[in-house]
């Protein structure tokens, strides 16, 4: 009787604890700071790079990048209409030949692949970038070399139709000390990041750096606007921060310059002769001052200016 009684208790015992450890536990959200393990398995980090560069054995990947990664993998180019083929360099044209640094962007797809892409020193590649267009790339950089400044160009690439035009740039420079905050959007098809990192000229005790917040805006479907070394395309916008050498007593010009074009079937432009007249507002620390009154259009700016905003739109019909 007590060797019954005592397996009773036994077998009890067992269940009770069977059953504890298949509780559920049901959540809206769940924050894991570390890790999880799923069947004895430990899981750090998901993985959403469709380079799958990071996946290693204790990361899972994401159905989004392992689909971009067998598309690519299996094609026969390694390339579709949906993929961006990227060309990066970093060239070094400085006069101590020892710098070296390096630059971390992200491309992101419409679809919210991220393919991550490093510049480094001296360097230069080729490869394509998974996802729906259209691709953005952020990323961000501090210039730790004093007496140097960073050219960093992102540009769309036409690599072979005659006409077609560089309709989507971001040019931004960045001095010592100066921190780059990129974020471009809107390319297609194909597209080239270059830096240079060169000796920054000698500021005349005249001239200053003022850091200027600076906003174009293309409210128009035919026509590109180059300003402040952007081209920024039709019906787009961008905003960015730079800092300027200007006069401490005097002005700066900067010239506005406008291309006509027609919008093709693949996301790239023509060069076209349009007849559209354009208005162009400006507006200074957040005041508009008037369209300029020169031709070609320009901008003329001193140190009193903190904020530029610049406005492109088909002008009225009389």
């Amino acid at each position: 009787m007590n060797k019954r009684l005592l397996l009773l208790i036994l077998g009890g015992v067992i269940l009770t604890c069977r059953l504890a450890a298949q509780n559920i536990i049901a959540a809206n959200r769940l924050l894991v700071r570390d890790s999880v393990a799923l069947r004895g398995y430990w899981i750090r980090d998901v993985n959403n790079d469709s380079l799958l560069e990071h996946a290693g054995a204790h990361t899972i990947s994401t159905d989004g990048a392992l689909k971009k990664y067998i598309k690519q993998k299996t094609s026969k180019t390694g390339n579709n209409e949906e993929d961006i083929t990227v060309l990066h360099a970093f060239r070094r044209n400085t006069t101590n030949p020892y710098l070296t640094d390096q630059i971390n962007l992200k491309i992101i797809s419409a679809d919210s692949i991220v393919t991550p892409v490093t510049l480094r020193t001296g360097s230069a590649d080729l490869f394509t970038a998974s996802g729906k267009a259209p691709f953005s790339i952020t990323g961000t950089y501090i210039n730790r070399e004093r007496g140097t400044v960073m050219d960093l160009n992102v540009m769309f690439l036409p690599m072979t139709l005659i006409g077609v035009v560089p309709y989507n740039t971001a040019q931004r420079f960045v001095y010592y000390r100066d921190t780059l905050l990129l974020n471009a959007k809107g390319y297609y098809g194909t597209m080239s990041i270059t830096a240079s990192w060169r000796d920054s000229a000698q500021i005349a005790k005249k001239d200053t750096l003022v850091a200027m917040s600076i906003e174009i805006v293309n409210n128009t479907p035919d026509w590109l606007v180059t300003v402040f070394a952007n081209i920024v395309p039709p019906m787009s916008a961008v905003k960015f921060k730079q800092r300027l050498s200007l006069m401490r007593t005097g002005s700066m010009t900067e010239t506005i310059n406008l291309f006509p074009v027609a919008g093709m079937s693949d996301h790239t432009y023509m060069n076209m002769m349009n007849n559209n007249n354009c208005q162009i507002r400006i507006f200074k620390n957040g005041t508009e001052t008037g369209g300029p009154a020169t031709s070609p259009p320009s901008l003329v700016f001193d140190t009193t200016w903190k904020e530029v905003k610049i406005i492109v739109s088909h002008a009225p019909n009389d």
